[in-house]
């Protein structure tokens, strides 16, 4: 299983993340904004693609089927 994550206005692909134990899309939206110095929003649910960044758990990156997914605004 795989955590991918992904710019919500395009849909590029920005980092890919082994998740092996960890199935939670909010671990990996915190590793990424580490990784590119800001945080994340925590002011509510924030519907799929209409954040700055989806993450998605799944096998493969543009699948249809995933595991879990949510969108989050970062922090800068």
């Amino acid at each position: 299983m795989y955590a991918y994550i992904f710019d919500s206005k395009d849909g590029e692909l920005l980092e890919t993340y082994v998740a092996e134990n960890d199935l939670s899309p909010i671990t990996y939206a915190h590793m990424y904004a580490d990784s590119v110095d800001c945080g994340i929003e925590h002011d509510g649910h924030v519907p799929y693609g209409s954040g700055d960044i989806d993450v998605k758990i799944a096998e493969e990156p543009y699948s249809v089927r995933c595991w879990n997914s949510a969108s989050y605004f970062l922090n800068f």
